[in-house]
């Protein structure tokens, strides 16, 4: 955190990228080898940089930091608040902080939804539902909305389809701005037409193609 100047709040356990059980004290909180819990270490985090001193556990003592860093506050690469989020997935995590170490609230859902507070990548929800993040153009569109294909009142379906997998992209055109993502199990009609390997799928209104 001195070192590069890093917030405490993006902080993060192994387990929180990539699911692994690791490290299993702050995991589990079953004060194997150590008395902190993954709640505790953050809050120690957080006070040691408001005046870099921690409370640690009986027997243990803290190294001092080396040189007291300033960080510099990066330039924001978001609009100023409010602005409004496209969600181009039904399963973006709200979550009750900025941050993956906060519990989730849920799912956002598919739509539009402004955001009136940044901290580092995550936006605040005007709802006051939680927290999104806001880095990944796969999850939302930033600063604007996507263009979405009005339902047509000729379409005719030939038969259905299902996801056999999670974040299957449904594009506007082959190779073409996603409207949104199928997750494994999700249905759609198809009427017949086909672009090489791309197929026109109909779901929930949106009228696009998918590989």
């Amino acid at each position: 955190m001195d070192k590069y100047g890093i917030s405490a709040d993006h902080v993060i356990r192994h387990y929180d990228v990539t699911g692994k059980i690791c490290p299993n004290p702050y995991v589990k909180n079953n004060n194997f080898k150590t008395s902190w819990t993954w709640t505790q270490f953050k809050n120690n985090l957080a006070q040691y940089r408001k005046d870099k001193t921690i409370t640690l556990p009986a027997g243990q003592s803290a190294v001092p930091a080396q040189q007291d860093v300033t960080p510099t506050p990066a330039t924001s690469a978001y609009p100023t608040v409010p602005f409004p989020v496209t969600v181009i997935i039904d399963n973006l995590n709200m979550r009750q902080g900025p941050g993956t170490s906060y519990a989730t609230n849920g799912y956002t859902g598919l739509g539009i939804f402004n955001i009136v507070e940044i901290q580092g990548d995550w936006g605040k929800l005007k709802s006051g539902s939680g927290w999104i993040y806001l880095a990944d153009p796969n999850y939302c569109i930033v600063g604007k909305e996507i263009p979405q294909n009005k339902p047509v009142s000729n379409w005719k379906a030939t038969g259905t389809g299902i996801s056999l997998v999670d974040e299957l992209n449904v594009r506007q055109a082959p190779n073409g701005l996603v409207l949104r993502q199928l997750n494994k199990g999700n249905r759609f009609e198809v009427d017949g037409q086909k672009s090489g390997s791309w197929i026109h799928i109909k779901v929930e209104n949106i009228i696009g193609y998918v590989h």
